[in-house]
């Protein structure tokens, strides 16, 4: 289903959000909206405040649609680890048409995801800044503090 995008100043995205507790086939089914509607949208990623949701979930898609192995869903994500800083030009679908330079994190080296185990971010970043960016932001909409 797919589900409209919130948009800034929306309060929403301004409150902290809810862990997940139930692993369950309602989130899965969630998180298959959230890709829905993310694709609607035109985006590579989107976390459950940008569909009004307080829930700590957020679905990524670089390839978009493109490689089904490429999806990553994120389930109360946090870096527990972080180095350095990068600059990189950003968009957010809850505030359209427009991109700017965002400075996060250079790297980190460990997240947790969607099962509750941490995982080696480099396995899920694969190298690239673009990832690495759009994982910061994807934390940072679900309620982190921007790394």
């Amino acid at each position: 289903m797919i589900r409209s995008i919130v948009k800034y100043p929306d309060p929403i995205l301004q409150r902290p959000t809810e862990k997940v507790t139930e692993f369950d086939d309602e989130l899965r089914a969630l998180a298959a909206d959230m890709f829905e509607s993310m694709y609607k949208a035109q985006g590579i990623g989107l976390a459950a405040p940008q569909i009004g949701l307080g829930r700590r979930i957020t679905v990524i898609d670089l390839s978009n649609q493109k490689d089904p192995a490429e999806k990553l869903v994120l389930v109360n994500p946090e870096i527990v680890h972080k180095e350095g800083r990068q600059t990189e030009q950003e968009g957010c679908l809850s505030l359209p048409d427009i991109h700017e330079k965002v400075r996060r994190c250079g790297s980190a080296s460990r997240i947790s995801t969607a099962s509750g185990r941490s995982a080696r971010a480099r396995s899920c970043w694969r190298g690239l800044s673009s990832t690495r960016s759009i994982i910061s932001t994807a934390f940072f909409s679900c309620g982190g503090s921007a790394p």
